[in-house]
């Protein structure tokens, strides 16, 4: 009896670690998978800054 109880928490063990390994797995997957994006919003923002920077730059430029 004792061994049928240790077998079945072992199984219990082994259930809950394939579970929390395949959760795992999908997660690490999660990294490689393509992103769609519906807009590129960073890269607007950031062309909007080089632009502003730029224009300051050229003009300081111009006044001096």
């Amino acid at each position: 009896m004792k061994e049928d109880k240790s077998h079945s928490e072992k199984t219990l063990v082994e259930q809950h670690a394939m579970k929390r390994l395949s959760q795992v797995e999908k997660h690490q997957q999660k990294a490689y998978e393509k992103r769609s994006r519906s807009f590129p919003w960073k890269e607007i923002i950031m062309g909007i800054f080089f632009l502003i920077i730029l224009i300051i730059f050229v003009a300081q430029n111009l006044i001096h």
